[in-house]
This record gives structure tokens, sequence and C-alpha cells, in this order.
């Protein structure tokens, strides 16, 4: 047999899990609320849309609604997104990134470089810096890629 303690908890789990259940059911049920109103709002626009009605739903009793409801019928009809056409793409002019403008400028030039003669190369090639500091960018980048050979401190040149 079970004890009467043993029994309590069983209520009080039992308690929990109702009380679980309740919240779930209202949370559920508010849900449900929200797109049934959803479906009369898109039900009212594709009345719209074909021009069956004029949109004039059944005015509910809240003042909001019946704004809503007004609201839905001054506006002009919606066009569906499937009968829009959109521009065509313009594809992008390919540019060249960073780390490819730097190698073509170390192979250009004779000796190895160091950073400010880089960046003068690159500005005197109109390349355009978004960064405030361009330096530490391109510090950075010599530094930590693979493709550039450091020969004296500060100067780089492209691996071979």
């Amino acid at each position: 047999m079970t004890s009467l303690a043993q029994l309590k908890t069983e209520k009080v789990r039992l308690d929990r899990e109702i009380q679980r259940r309740t919240r779930k059911v209202g949370q559920i049920q508010s849900r449900i609320n929200q797109h049934q109103k959803k479906i009369a709002r898109l039900q009212a626009q594709f009345k719209m849309v074909i021009g069956a009605e004029t949109a004039k739903a059944p005015v509910k009793k809240t003042k909001k609604a019946r704004k809503a409801v007004k609201k839905m019928a001054d506006r002009k009809p919606a066009v569906p997104k499937m009968l829009i056409r959109k521009a065509p793409k313009v594809a992008k002019k390919q540019s060249l990134t960073r780390k490819q403008l730097v190698i073509r400028a170390l192979s250009e030039s004779e000796k190895p470089l160091n950073i400010s003669e880089i960046i003068s190369v690159l500005k005197a090639k109109h390349y355009s810096f978004k960064a405030k500091n361009p330096r530490n960018g391109l510090t950075v980048l010599l530094y930590t890629d693979k493709t550039f050979q450091k020969t004296k401190p500060g100067y780089f040149t492209v691996k071979k």
C-alpha cells in the first residue's frame, strides 16, 4: 500500500501538471484566435483584389476593429506579388580584391616594398580605401597571409 506522504506528493505533481496544461491550452487558444483574425483579414484582401466586394467585413464590436475594417475599405486594392515584375539584375563590375591588388603591385616592382610604399602604389592606381587607417588592414594582410614573404623588417615580396 502507498503511504499518505506518497499520495500527497503525487497529488502535488498532478496539480502542477494540470496547471501547466491549462496554461498551454490558453496559449494555443490565443494563437488560434490570432490565426482566425489573419484569415479574416486575408479573405477580405482577397475579395478586394478579385473585386467581388469592397471588403466590407462584418463590423466587430471593438472600436479598434471598426477602424481597421474602415481602413481596409478605403485602401486601394493590393496587387499580388506574383503579378509584380522585378527589374532584371545588372551584373556588377568585377573588381579586384585588396589582396589581388597588393600581389600585383609587389610583383610589378623589382625590389621589396614596405607598407607605405604599397599604399602609395595602390593610391596611384586609383584604389580607394574604405578604412580610416588603411595601414592597419594592410599590415594584418601582409603579416598573416602566406602569399607574402617578409624579406627584411617591414619589407615584403610575393612568394614564388
